[in-house]
């Protein structure tokens, strides 16, 4: 996540895409992070665009996606959104986090749990956000429908609900309040890459209270 920060920094540094030369840093900055993600994206349709047209485009990212005041009915037609394109946005948007197929796995491990803790036999519709498709999700093991691609709405959503489903996780943090408040998005959000790689076993979870 020290890495993680230097990204959110550049971006911070680079602001307002004014000139061809924010564009490029901002595209590499961009690069960087898909390349951390170990993602393959090109950003072809962003290196084609203007500075202004770029700006333009992230600047309504940036408002459709904030969980301070997005609005799920307003992500018809969302053009850029994947697991690559969440790690950038994640790095963009304060209070974002990453929505992969990883910490959708885990996501779904621990809902799973819930419900049966809770004798719930459907699937709480605000905890249905769905498994976007990539590595986290080999051979099936997680059982959230499937985010198909094309589904670019439906997956900006995904991450837009999880952005606040964090934030009520963070609100009672657990083990992670001897961090810092602000980074303990981050923690919880690490906790579940990890978590992401198995199936969590039916007494995965021990409650203490």
């Amino acid at each position: 996540m020290q890495e993680f920060d230097g990204f959110r920094e550049t971006f911070n540094s680079i602001g307002d895409i004014a000139t061809i030369d924010d564009q490029a840093c901002f595209i590499r900055n961009a690069r960087a992070i898909l390349k951390w993600g170990n993602i393959t994206l090109c950003l072809k349709d962003w290196g084609r665009m203007t500075p202004s047209q770029l700006h333009a485009q992230i600047c309504d990212i940036k408002v459709r996606l904030d969980p301070a005041c997005a609005d799920t009915e307003d992500l018809r037609q969302f053009k850029y959104m994947g697991s690559g394109y969440s790690k950038i946005y994640s790095a963009l948007i304060p209070g974002l986090p990453i929505y992969d197929s990883r910490v959708a796995c885990a996501l779904a491990c621990l809902v799973r749990l819930y419900r049966q803790d809770a004798g719930l036999h459907r699937m709480p519709p605000l905890l249905d956000l769905g498994m976007p498709k990539g590595r986290g999700n080999v051979g099936g093991r997680c059982t959230m429908p499937a985010i198909r691609y094309g589904q670019k709405a439906r997956y900006a959503k995904a991450n837009l609900q999880f952005a606040w489903l964090m934030q009520g996780l963070t609100a009672d943090p657990g083990d992670f309040s001897n961090l810092p408040e602000s980074r303990r998005a981050d923690a919880v959000q690490s906790a579940l890459f990890m978590l992401g790689y198995e199936r969590l076993a039916s007494d995965a979870v021990v409650k203490h209270r």
